[in-house]
């Protein structure tokens, strides 16, 4: 009778874990689901995200630029809009927080503690940044720049289509993938010695990659703390999390609700101090006229567990028309 008892309450505990997710299939035996609502004003939609040192978030919804617990609590406001606009990214680097937006293309900076923020550089329908070494990578438009120290900027990489996710491993290869969404689109590499050589003036293209992982919608992509490539794959009523280790690719999560218009992962964040992965969504229900945001958390079991979780769907309808593209 005592096994019987122990055995309940460890179940219990279990689907009490999985209950503080809402209604989205999580299916992954390797991590725990928690997702966070983000309140927002009428109209705004998620339009970037970051994990700070701190554990925080910060999030772009295009009126403001704010800190926010885990939780949800607001912490302090960084930057405030003059009028709303799309936001399109948010990046954490080295003591400052990188945000833009695609309604006039801004890219701007501002400290993490607070402060004046800094116009950096116009680039028309950017997407994406990321760093390596002493330059950021910024997607903007079919083309990746690359933006020094002295704030200069250099064309790295261009691949037709709308723009969409960059990431840099730890080698400085560097991957992109044009957002075709909904059809079938690549993740694109090239190599560090490539990108080197277009830092000095030799931009790359699709015919220069030495990698190209075929993919649906792509909307996010960040590399995990043992190098492998996280990235987000939409089609078919799915929004997937799925990693690649350079030979095969695994989904780590598939994120589904019967409710939800075209639902899709976007941006895709981790935590190099947890081993946490994060994925920021928005999605439509009631015909597109209702629009939820969520950031996602999934953190990683200290053991496998054969049961599967539940989590909080997540969708960004059509991600082309939510976060403006080109």
């Amino acid at each position: 009778m005592k096994q019987k008892i122990t055995l309940i309450i460890l179940l219990a505990m279990v689907f009490a874990t999985s209950a503080c997710c809402a209604a989205g299939l999580l299916d992954s035996a390797e991590y725990e689901c928690t997702d966070l609502f983000i309140t927002m004003p009428a109209g705004a939609f998620l339009g970037g995200f970051d994990v700070l040192p701190n554990g925080n978030y910060v999030i772009n919804d295009g009126y403001s630029v704010r800190e926010i617990t885990q939780s949800g609590a607001s912490v302090k406001t960084l930057y405030t809009y003059a009028s709303p606009v799309y936001g399109s990214f948010v990046r954490y680097n080295d003591g400052l927080v990188y945000f833009a937006d695609t309604s006039f293309g801004m890219i701007r900076s501002v400290a993490a503690s607070g402060g004046t923020a800094n116009d950096i550089v116009q680039l028309d329908w950017n997407y994406d940044m990321d760093f390596y070494a002493d330059n950021a990578y910024i997607v903007a438009g079919n083309t990746i720049h690359a933006l020094d120290s002295s704030n200069n900027v250099t064309p790295v990489a261009t691949a037709t289509g709308y723009s969409g996710p960059v990431a840099l491993d730890s080698d400085g290869n560097l991957y992109y993938s044009p957002s075709n969404f909904p059809f079938a689109t690549n993740i694109y590499m090239w190599n560090a010695a490539n990108v080197q050589g277009a830092l000095e003036g030799d931009v790359l293209g699709i015919a220069d990659a030495d990698a190209a992982i075929g993919v649906n919608g792509a909307a996010g992509l960040v590399f995990d703390g043992a190098g492998k490539l996280l990235f987000s794959d939409n089609s078919g009523g799915q929004a997937k999390i799925r990693r690649w280790d350079g030979v095969s690719i695994e989904t780590l999560a598939t994120l589904t609700r019967e409710d939800v218009e075209s639902p899709a992962v976007t941006f895709l964040r981790f935590d190099p101090l947890t081993n946490d992965i994060y994925a920021g969504v928005n999605y439509y229900t009631d015909g597109y006229s209702a629009n939820y945001c969520y950031i996602v958390k999934l953190e990683q079991v200290p053991e496998p567990s054969s049961l599967v979780g539940l989590c909080s769907l997540i969708a960004l309808t059509g991600s082309l028309g939510l976060r403006r593209r080109k």
